[in-house]
């Protein structure tokens, strides 16, 4: 099965799921790994900032990072892959639409903002397309949806490229540094893919710090098998009721 038989659902306080409405019902990978104990940099930050401010900083960095995605993959295949997804950001950028999760939408103030923001990341990321040779003939895929029904979960991941003869799997991230978790998703997506992966990669590209880096496994200090591990252990500790309250919003 692939993911287009494949239904995705997405419940903000809940989390993802994929399901065929029949067998399989698969939790997300970053629904699993909501899962985690939070970082205390992170209870910090959600202890001293208000709802009004979370809230506008979870709708522009939200749809600032779907459409520099967009922005930035598209360069590197001739199908078009321009979704409801981007078309949604776009509209709630601009003003048209409102966030379904935040309740907000923005104006033109925030489109120029997010131009500018998507003008740096595009000049960032041509830089390392030199430095790493991603390139179109070198791009295996992307936006690639990825399951693994032994464990039991899901998900899509940026790009599959070869270097040379390797294998390398990517995810772009606009965050201000590269997390575990991150780590972490990337060990799933890697065991999830149908494909041997040879190296797996975090591309940073923060536009409000105006900072890159690539994160490469091969320099990690984790081995990919032990964030595996911890990424199956997330996942055991998934409750069953969890799961089963996804599926009554799905069904209800």
């Amino acid at each position: 099965m692939d993911g287009a038989q494949l239904e995705r659902y997405t419940f903000d306080e809940d989390g993802r799921i994929y399901t065929d409405h029949d067998d399989l019902w698969l939790p997300s990978v970053s629904t699993v790994l909501d899962v985690r104990p939070k970082a205390p940099a992170l209870k910090k930050y959600l202890r001293n900032t208000s709802e009004s401010e979370k809230k506008q900083k979870t709708f522009y960095t939200q749809n600032r990072g779907t459409l520099i995605h967009y922005a930035c993959l598209s360069q590197l295949v001739e199908e078009e892959f321009w979704s409801d997804d981007e078309e949604s950001s776009e509209q709630c950028l601009r003003g048209s639409q409102v966030h379904g999760p935040t309740g907000l939408t923005g104006d033109y103030e925030t489109w120029q903002r997010y131009k500018s923001d998507r003008d740096w990341a595009l000049d960032a990321w041509d830089l390392i397309q030199d430095i790493y040779g991603i390139t179109p003939e070198q791009t295996l895929d992307v936006e690639l949806f990825v399951m693994n029904t032994d464990v039991g979960y899901a998900g899509q991941f940026d790009l599959l490229y070869a270097d040379g003869s390797d294998v390398v799997l990517a995810d772009i991230k606009t965050s201000k540094r590269v997390y575990d978790k991150h780590l972490i998703q990337l060990a799933a997506y890697a065991k999830a893919v149908d494909i041997a992966v040879d190296r797996m990669e975090v591309v940073r590209m923060n536009p409000d710090g105006e900072t890159w880096e690539v994160s490469r496994s091969d320099e990690w200090i984790e081995a990919r098998a032990d964030l595996y591990e911890e990424f199956c252990d997330l996942r055991s500790q998934l409750a069953d009721d969890e799961i089963d309250q996804l599926k009554a919003n799905v069904t209800g």
